[in-house]
């Protein structure tokens, strides 16, 4: 029996109206990739949906073995190659991820200040293939995202603000 995403979100503590908007998409991009009507996805189903939500993937895989490995964090039951929503989204959302981007994050603050500024997010977005934003775009988000108005994301920030945002920045301006 599927879990409403409602109930999941509420379960986990999501109460954000955004992020809560965030992981509707997310639904609707499961939906769309579960061709099979399963309601679970097989690995070309996941890379299907993570290429819809946009998922950077790490230099150093290839998304075959991206998907390998998210199938491998996120898998809860006997059925190793497949994932069905609920642990889709705990592995998205769950108290492992956080703290799996808190290794990132604390690799990526190359200054140990406990923030990032945007030399050191532009290092990191070239690390896992995102390195088509500008620095201008990157200082841009910075701002926008920066609640405390420091100028940098601390590790709060970089949660809240880029990473549950998929990573997104606007386009340069033309």
């Amino acid at each position: 029996m599927a879990i409403p995403l409602e109930k999941l979100l509420d379960a986990v503590g999501i109460t954000d109206t955004a992020t809560r908007e965030k992981f509707k998409k997310y639904d609707q991009a499961f939906d769309q990739a579960d061709t099979d009507g399963s309601r679970t996805l097989s690995k070309s189903e996941i890379l299907s949906v993570l290429k819809s939500i946009k998922v950077c993937i790490p230099k150093n895989q290839t998304p075959e073995q991206f998907a390998d490995n998210v199938i491998a964090y996120c898998n809860s039951d006997e059925d190793a190659s497949t994932l069905t929503k609920q642990e889709f989204f705990k592995g998205l959302i769950g108290y492992d991820v956080k703290e799996a981007w808190l290794h990132v994050f604390n690799a990526a603050d190359k200054d140990h200040s406990g923030k990032l500024n945007a030399k050191e997010l532009q290092k990191l977005l070239e690390e896992t293939k995102c390195s088509k934003y500008t620095m201008k775009q990157i200082s841009r988000f910075i701002e926008t995202q920066d609640t405390n108005k420091d100028g940098e994301l601390d590790y709060h920030e970089f949660i809240e603000n880029f990473i549950l945002s998929g990573g997104h920045m606007q386009e340069e301006e033309k």
